[in-house]
């Protein structure tokens, strides 16, 4: 239970942190090119997304057996004010167990109990569950005082009797990875950034790998950031040292004595690639790294190049 606990108040109560989902399967051309701004729902809940935002965040997490059990659409805007829209699938799992809805305020929309949550009079959450299916929904302002906004982005929400959903078939142009086929791989995670007309600023494909959500033994993911540079990508507070592996030289976080290295940066054109080993992550104890995980690691490194 306390594993599941922290999972609902990372993703609920954070409402919509940085994850990143893979779909398989093909697709046909006219829904291929499909922008962001046009899809106003996570599964059955629908909502009208604000009239003008400088970009929009989509995150999808998809199992293998092709079950979504996580949506989000995050937009934000010119005052750096945010809308977050939030779906997850979790079987077994009461909202009571993760917040206090006794004390909570409470507001019923399209027959569905949201629970309000304020922090800091700037940002308003709220939840509802029915059944395994909890929904979400955050306003962050740019300043105090706003709580009416919120009230008219959650009157904006709906639900139909459709679950279904969009998917991010998330590819890199020019480049080629191979992932071993016998990595117990639980489910993927796409992460896609774009303006309003479409123009794609970021994405990223991470691959989690376990036995399920809650027993997860680690993390690999490939980021894609437009026009940018390695130098504004990377993190100055940290070291990194120059590393070629095959045809390719990267910037690398310089590990701890002892550790493999796992946070890789390159230039290609234009644009940036991060490949990253993310491990597990240890709640407030930080990031795992297994031996496994790095010699799997090694391989997909290994195996990346630009054609």
């Amino acid at each position: 239970m306390k594993k599941v606990r922290q999972r609902i108040a990372f993703m609920l109560a954070m409402l919509m942190a940085f994850a990143m989902v893979g779909c398989s399967g093909k697709k046909d051309d006219k829904e291929a090119k499909k922008i962001i701004a046009d899809d106003k729902s996570v599964m059955d809940m629908t909502f009208t997304p604000p009239e003008t935002y400088e970009s929009v965040l989509r995150t999808i997490e998809k199992t293998t057996a092709g079950d979504i059990i996580q949506k989000e659409l995050d937009y934000t805007l010119a005052d750096e004010s945010e809308y977050d829209y939030a779906y997850l699938y979790m079987e077994d799992v009461d909202l009571s167990n993760a917040l206090d809805t006794e004390k909570l305020e409470k507001m019923e929309i399209d027959g569905r109990t949201f629970y309000i949550q304020e922090e800091n009079d700037k940002s308003y959450q709220a939840y509802a569950q029915k059944d395994a299916h909890i929904y979400g929904f955050q306003y962050t302002a740019s300043a105090e005082g706003k709580r009416e906004i919120f009230n008219e982005a959650m009157e904006a929400i709906h639900f139909s009797d459709k679950m279904e959903s969009v998917t991010d078939d998330i590819t890199f142009e020019g480049l080629s990875y191979t992932i071993d086929e016998e990595l117990p791989l639980y489910s993927t995670t796409t992460t896609l950034v774009e303006k309003q007309d479409g123009t794609v600023l970021k994405k990223s494909l991470q691959w989690n790998f376990g036995e399920d959500a809650e027993n997860l033994t680690f993390r690999f993911v490939i980021r894609l950031f437009k026009n940018t540079t390695v130098d504004k990508e990377i993190n100055e507070k940290y070291e990194y040292e120059e590393k070629t592996v095959g045809d390719i030289t990267y910037k690398v976080l310089k590990p701890s004595e002892g550790k493999a290295a796992y946070e890789y940066f390159t230039q290609h054109g234009d644009d940036v690639y991060e490949i990253r080993n993310s491990g597990i992550s240890n709640g407030w104890f930080g990031v795992t790294r297994s031996e496994e995980s790095e010699a799997a690691f090694e391989k997909l490194l290994n195996s990346i190049h630009f054609e």
